[in-house]
């Protein structure tokens, strides 16, 4: 349901991440294969690229020219955070620059459509900032296995339904992705399907 949401877009960007299977970024490949035309972009800080070639390299050559990478200079991803230093004021700065990191993947893409594989407290931000932007996201309510200590892009999508298309059932531990009262409401009624004898059924 992810790759089909993103399908229907001629360009996929995100902030970097590396290529993992367990992550969000295994979609990607998925995408590429289910659009002939459809490009990526990632951006991603300058002081670690090497490691983004030898993790994407299989992934590039196996569709030649429709990945490209933008280099972020740091110092300009500081220069950035001024524009937001009373919103990120309770931040740790290590997290204040991949808060706009993504931002500046969504400034400079012109991104109207936001697809998330849950998403924690960096991405609730990133998205709390997009607001009054003209930008619809679409979240699949997935956990990181743990209880979470603080609000998550799951929580914020929960509060926003009107920017926000909130999507359940895909995680049997898709609750431990919520930090707020409301948010852990919505998953107790969006949760997934039991069989009888108490498996849970794919979503």
């Amino acid at each position: 349901e992810a790759v089909a949401a993103a399908s229907q877009c001629s360009l996929l960007v995100w902030d970097g991440d590396d290529y993992e299977e367990t992550s969000f970024t295994r979609l990607i490949p998925q995408y590429l294969r289910s659009r002939d035309n459809g490009r990526v972009v990632a951006f991603r800080i300058g002081d670690s690229l090497e490691s983004f070639s030898q993790s994407w390299r299989e992934v590039a050559s196996a569709h030649p020219g429709r990945m490209a990478v933008v280099p972020v200079d740091p110092e300009n991803l500081m220069d950035r955070l001024r524009r937001y230093e009373e919103e990120l004021k309770d931040m740790p700065p290590a997290r204040q620059r991949y808060v706009m990191l993504g931002r500046l993947a969504i400034e400079a893409s012109g991104a109207k459509q936001v697809v998330a594989l849950g998403g924690g407290s960096i991405s609730q931000k990133e998205a709390e900032l997009s607001c009054g932007e003209d930008i619809f996201w679409t979240v699949f309510a997935l956990s990181r296995g743990k209880p979470e200590q603080a609000p998550t892009l799951m929580d914020w999508a929960a509060a926003n339904p009107k920017i926000a298309k909130l999507v359940g059932g895909q995680d049997p531990e898709q609750k431990l992705g919520f930090f707020t009262d409301s948010g852990k409401e919505w998953s107790e009624q969006h949760k997934v399907p039991q069989s009888p004898r108490g498996s849970a059924r794919p979503g």
